[in-house]
């Protein structure tokens, strides 16, 4: 046997490597492409599939959760100071923080009985709200139209992170959507839809 023949599958096997780890157009919201090798040992007769997931640059290492897509967006932004977001500034018997978005988005958050994050958006029908609770994935639900912002509730700007127990909510620096945590499990919000996660 020609010594090329027995180098060819491995000059292959090379080739597909150094192809996935030049590959950086970002492609959010598609399947991660794969690329499959088939390469046969002529003095083995043995036959070596590879595959290869190509990873793109540039976007966040989702931890593999559904819905875990904005935990590290969120952990990113600076932590700001919860004491003007407090609940009990507007109703003194209230717990948790709640807050607007730059947009109007109106959203509170607990940690003390239920530990929650919900917001308020411009749904479709009767679903104007979203939210995620400890141990579950975000939902779209409806919430009575007294959940609304008053005069005094403060406006959390972007770059900044608001933090209650498990319950993180933060506004990317440039963006008007807020984004909402507990665990694994996250959504992002603005007055003009919602993103699950």
């Amino acid at each position: 046997m020609k010594p090329w023949i027995r180098i060819l599958p491995i000059a292959v096997a090379g080739l597909v490597v150094l192809s996935g780890c030049t590959y950086d157009e970002s492609t959010e919201g598609t399947p991660t492409p794969t690329t499959t090798a088939t390469t046969t040992d002529t003095a083995t007769d043995t036959e070596t599939t590879t595959t290869i997931r190509e990873t793109p640059t540039g976007e966040p290492s989702y931890i593999g959760i559904p819905g875990s897509r904005f935990v590290e967006l969120i952990a990113a932004v600076p932590e700001t100071d919860p004491a003007p977001y407090a609940s009990a500034l507007i109703f003194p018997k209230q717990s948790g923080l709640q807050f607007q978005g730059p947009d109007g988005t109106y959203c509170e958050m607990y940690s003390d009985t239920e530990t929650v994050a919900m917001c308020t958006y411009d749904g479709e029908g009767d679903i104007n709200a979203v939210s995620v609770r400890e141990g579950e994935p975000a939902t779209t639900h409806h919430v009575n139209r007294i959940f609304v912002p008053r005069e005094q509730t403060a406006v959390l700007e972007p770059a900044n992170r608001l933090v209650e127990g498990p319950v993180s909510c933060a506004i990317a620096e440039g963006e008007v959507r807020v984004m909402c945590a507990i665990d694994f499990y996250s959504f992002a919000v603005s007055t003009n839809g919602v993103d699950l996660g």
